[in-house]
């Protein structure tokens, strides 16, 4: 039991920013950060439209006044007011950093998948091309073949040169 009671305490004891005191608000203000933080990468990783992007504070950037909220406590207090607010807006500016890189590498992201989705549809139609045009050679060769083994009636019946005659014309250009 012991290792189990290791681990809840190293838990409880995590490691806080030095602008953070559990006797304050500012811990609730640290954990409301991150539970929007959380909530703005879910977003990210869920919305693939730009359009979906268009108020930043709403989908992946994170305001002060949203942190107040969440943690029940003036946005004034928490963002001008207190010894910590400057650390708290340090702390902030860096998450919303954090986010709008996130976001763009996404987009980074889906350009990637699409511009290797439109490769792998040209190279596929290239090679059915390519294929094609193998098939109209052999087939081409094939006909040549069969018409070559006609007797010369037929072949005069089907208006086809006869031996000695030119040579049949090319099925395809």
């Amino acid at each position: 039991m012991d290792y189990f009671e290791q681990k809840l305490t190293e838990q409880g004891s995590e490691k806080l920013p030095d602008w953070v005191s559990t006797k304050n608000k500012t811990y609730d203000a640290y954990h409301a950060l991150l539970r929007l933080k959380s909530k703005r990468l879910e977003f990210i990783r869920t919305h693939d439209k730009k359009t979906d992007f268009k108020t930043a504070s709403e989908s992946y950037q994170i305001r002060g006044a949203q942190v107040a909220r969440e943690a029940d406590m003036s946005n004034v207090t928490l963002t001008s007011s207190s010894k910590y607010s400057e650390k708290f807006n340090a702390e902030l500016d860096r998450v919303n950093k954090f986010l709008l890189n996130k976001k763009e590498q996404h987009f980074e992201n889906l350009d990637n998948k699409k511009n290797e989705a439109r490769l792998e549809k040209a190279l596929s139609k290239n090679k059915k091309t390519l294929t094609t045009e193998a098939e109209l050679a052999l087939v081409e060769q094939q006909v040549t073949k069969a018409i070559e083994y006609l007797n010369d009636d037929v072949k005069r019946t089907l208006l086809l040169p006869t031996y000695g005659e030119k040579k049949p014309l090319k099925l395809h250009k």
